[in-house]
């Protein structure tokens, strides 16, 4: 695999951040993390171990999809390179979207990267990393 996997989510918009979030927290044991890249979500697998297949990759991200109560409501192919993900019950995601509006609110982003945790303190220390020289 590459250093960075990139997955489009069509019809999710309103679920990137908490998907990015619960893909990140799988990813940790892994050194990898994801983060938000415009209407995608990247996952920078430059420290990950080759025991990280694709396969694995996708089992995770079925896992945070049925995380998300969203088992049997897409489908996942990959298309150019990229993973793709695709909603089949739009109605679901807003439904969901109201869910878990509240913990999006508790959930703090990078604003040079995308990286995403629940936790302030942690923001705070990534950060520094994008002023190391």
């Amino acid at each position: 695999m590459r250093d960075v996997l990139e997955i489009k989510l069509e019809g999710m918009n309103q679920l990137i951040i908490v998907f990015a979030y619960l893909l990140s927290d799988k990813l940790a044991e892994y050194n990898a993390f994801a983060f938000v890249k415009k209407d995608m979500v990247a996952v920078d697998l430059s420290h990950a171990p080759k025991t990280l297949t694709l396969n694995k990759m996708i089992d995770i991200i079925h896992h945070c999809m049925n995380s998300l109560d969203l088992k049997d409501n897409y489908t996942l192919s990959i298309e150019d390179d990229k993973l793709v993900i695709k909603i089949t019950n739009p109605a679901l995601v807003e439904d969901l979207s109201r869910k878990y509006s509240s913990m999006q609110g508790q959930l703090y982003m990078c604003p040079h990267c995308g990286y995403v945790t629940p936790y302030p303190e942690l923001l705070r220390e990534h950060i520094k990393i994008h002023y190391l020289l």
